[in-house]
């Protein structure tokens, strides 16, 4: 579908969404934006356009993402790690590393789905398979501040754990938090290889 480089964005998402009055958006209609995105047009205004395209044909969806925005404002951050701090200390209340201890100094929004349990849910089976495989030893290349590192020497007692992670200031909380879940004798830190 070739489109002349001068025309509008309004234009060239009426050229390549035809129609969107009356059809729900699916896959046939995401995959155009790409093409949109292509064109020598003002990226705002696509973006506009396409946020528009949103707000009218999936409300639902553009209306969760944007209440998502307001709750990742800093004070709000703060606010909801507080009550969740509040309510269940720092200990991870659920998923593989349930009943791991936190230090409570992980960056922005991550330290609540940290202690509630569902931090990277989409690899909780993949991390029971390997708490059940038993391995004797675990490499944990940029540890960051020990999470995976930390749960995997809590739920594999046998395991020898080696974390490598670059940032000092990363590197410390690790085995801060290595020491308050009592595993720091088994988890090997380190900052680079050579």
């Amino acid at each position: 579908m070739a489109l002349p480089w001068c025309i509008s964005p309004k234009r060239a998402i009426a050229h390549i969404f035809p129609s969107m009055r009356s059809h729900f958006p699916n896959w046939s209609y995401i995959k155009r934006i790409p093409k949109l995105l292509n064109l020598k047009l003002n990226y705002m205004k696509i973006l506009n356009y396409i946020s528009l395209l949103v707000r009218r044909t999936l409300p639902e969806v553009y209306n969760t993402y944007h209440g998502y925005q307001k709750l990742k404002l800093p004070e709000n951050i703060q606010r909801i790690n507080n009550l969740i701090i509040q309510k269940y200390g720092l200990v991870v209340q659920s998923g593989p590393f349930a009943g791991m201890v936190h230090v409570g100094r992980k960056g922005g929004a991550a330290l609540v789905p940290t202690l509630i349990g569902c931090y990277e849910e989409e690899l909780h089976e993949i991390l029971g398979s390997v708490i059940q495989t038993n391995y004797d030893n675990i490499i944990n290349v940029g540890s960051g501040e020990g999470y995976y590192a930390i749960g995997f020497a809590l739920k594999i007692p046998t395991a020898k754990i080696y974390a490598f992670e670059i940032n000092p200031i990363a590197r410390r909380m690790s085995k801060e938090m290595a020491r308050a879940n009592g595993v720091f004798d088994r988890i090997f830190f380190a900052g680079e290889w050579i």
